[in-house]
């Protein structure tokens, strides 16, 4: 129910709001048609992003960067709907 895309309001503006749970990074951004907007840390692991005006579900990927420097771009498994 948290991670992954769900429809959100903020500022009373519509859109949706993506969190992603990444123990190991330091950093997440977002790349939405391929744009990458980094997301904000909220506690420990936890990252999010609000993309205002937006509707799930949502076509996005993460980039996450490590303390080593290495960079992971994939898919979220939390983006995809469930198919039952």
């Amino acid at each position: 129910q948290i991670l992954g895309a769900h429809p959100a309001t903020v500022g009373g503006q519509d859109g949706v709001v993506v969190r992603a749970l990444q123990p190991d990074a330091i950093k997440a951004e977002l790349v939405l048609d391929g744009t990458a907007v980094e997301m904000r840390r909220e506690h420990g692991a936890l990252f999010s992003l609000f993309v205002p005006g937006a509707s799930a579900p949502l076509d996005y990927r993460l980039r996450l960067h490590f303390y080593d420097g290495a960079t992971w771009e994939r898919d979220d498994p939390y983006r995809f709907l469930p198919t039952i």
